[in-house]
């Protein structure tokens, strides 16, 4: 008799997610993406599962805005009168977080910043294809210069310049939170890592003493005006939201044959392993597994290597991907400290790419073939198959578990493109020298097997959801086809 799954109710999935988060006491690890655009890196979380090939990195990747230990104390000194009462005396007390910025300083950060980024954001194609006049923000944000009168309106300007990118390779301005949250992560990983390149480069990026400086006052700014406004109880309920979005769910949606992962984002918690070695080992039997990465931003790909593709893998399972980058000896520099061995290769040398955008290369010097090596831990006895749904909102290190799937026939993929923007390699930091602001995005350029940008393309799945069907009412129906 035919089953009728089709009809499932994603209601029922919602109902477990809802018990699953009620009855789980979740952690928030403090270095888990919280935004979805962020990566740190996989070698530093684990010493197994390693070949001399791999390269298994985040994405991060936007666990900088999770919880963070706090900066030293701020320099600003505050009277002993009452707490200011109005923005303008909050500005006038606690806004020269940089202290007290001139025009000329607030043009050179500008100039650093468009020098920055020219010699070192391999993306200059794509924010055309996309519509966006890059040098006509640069200049229109140097204009608006002139109006600025404090620190606080020029950090304001910088952040309206890096949003225009629509976060385009990572491009962004660091918060405040985000600033402790990387800083003190970077810090720990150096600790335990003391002779990795990689990590020395991106914590030095964040330890210049003028971002120390200035991200500490920024701090103290920002504490005002959340006084100010009487955002603690509500800071207290997005907490909450946060961990009840993070959690992951796990549901049978039919006895002995169907499971179910969501998987919401790649934040790490201390139960997750043994939620899904116990899950695995529940559903031993079972025929069809579906994990379920939509809407799923990023965040550590750590956790899909050892939660999900390493405990169901029966034997070790390489990946290749080609990276272009531009001229520059940052940018070489950087991705040669994750391999030593690592060899550049000048792009007139790049295989047939039918997919390839030519006029990309006019910005590009340099490729290298990303390799990663997956070792199996044989903790799952599942051995069904197993199906990921994906849509536009997968990328950065839910893109790389999407990769992963397509280039290694782990599982297969069901949904709608991704939104790509994943390179094995962490995005880099980049401090302005006057403000100490800093800014980051990928210095790499990812492709796909054909040579599309990935950040422009994704992933595509191998089934399709047709319009008004959910990926998950598309791989139910599939598999009652089967």
């Amino acid at each position: 008799m035919k089953r009728k799954i089709i009809s499932i109710s994603m209601t029922l999935v919602l109902c477990c997610v809802l018990a699953a988060c009620s009855t789980e006491n979740s952690t928030v690890s403090s270095e888990s993406a919280s935004t979805g655009f962020d990566e740190t890196t996989s070698a530093i979380s684990s010493e197994s599962s390693k070949s001399s090939e791999s390269t298994v990195t985040v994405s991060e990747d936007t666990a900088a805005s999770a919880q963070s230990s706090k900066s030293s104390e701020s320099t600003i000194t505050s009277s002993e009168a009452a707490a200011p009462a109005t923005y303008d005396e909050v500005i006038e007390q606690y806004g020269d977080v940089f202290g007290g910025l001139t025009l000329q300083q607030m043009q050179e950060d500008v100039d650093y910043l468009w020098k920055t980024m020219q010699d070192n954001y391999p993306l200059w194609g794509l924010l055309q294809r996309r519509g966006i006049d890059a040098e006509a923000l640069y200049n229109e944000t140097r204009q608006a210069l002139t109006g600025i009168s404090g620190d606080y309106e020029f950090y304001n300007q910088i952040g309206k310049f890096i949003r225009q990118f629509k976060g385009i390779g990572h491009l962004s301005l660091v918060s405040d939170n985000s600033y402790h949250g990387f800083h003190n992560r970077y810090k720990t990983y150096l600790e335990k890592n003391p002779n990795m390149k990689k990590i020395q480069i991106l914590y030095e990026g964040l330890n210049e003493p003028v971002s120390i400086q200035g991200y500490a006052n920024l701090e103290k700014l920002e504490e005002q005006l959340a006084a100010l406004n009487g955002s603690e109880e509500q800071s207290e309920n997005v907490d909450l939201e946060s961990v009840f979005a993070d959690n992951p769910t796990f549901n049978i949606l039919e006895p002995d044959r169907i499971a179910y992962i969501k998987v919401p984002i790649m934040k790490d918690t201390p139960q997750a392993h043994s939620q899904f070695i116990d899950f695995y080992a529940k559903i031993a039997g079972f025929e069809h597994l579906i994990i379920d990465i939509t809407g799923n931003s990023g965040g550590n790909s750590y956790y899909w290597v050892q939660y999900i593709a390493a405990p169901n893998l029966s034997q070790p399972t390489s990946t290749e991907q080609i990276i272009m980058i531009p001229d520059s000896q940052t940018v070489a520099e950087y991705v040669q400290s994750v391999d030593s061995g690592r060899k550049l290769l000048p792009v007139s040398q790049l295989p047939e790419l039918p997919g390839l955008e030519q006029d990309d290369l006019e910005q590009l010097a340099y490729f290298y073939i990303n390799k990663s090596t997956y070792e199996p831990t044989g903790e799952s006895p599942f051995s069904g198959k197993i199906w990921v749904l994906i849509d536009g909102r997968v990328c950065s290190s839910s893109e790389a578990f999407a990769l992963f799937c397509k280039s290694t026939g782990f599982a297969t993929l069901v949904g709608t493109q991704s939104r790509g923007d994943s390179g094995g390699i962490d995005a880099q930091f980049f401090a302005l020298p006057n403000s100490g602001l800093v800014v980051r995005f990928h210095t790499i350029y990812p492709t796909n097997a054909d040579g599309s940008c990935n950040t422009e393309y994704g992933t595509m799945p191998d089934f399709v959801s047709p319009d008004g069907e959910t990926p998950l009412e598309t791989c139910l129906k599939l598999i009652e086809s089967e």
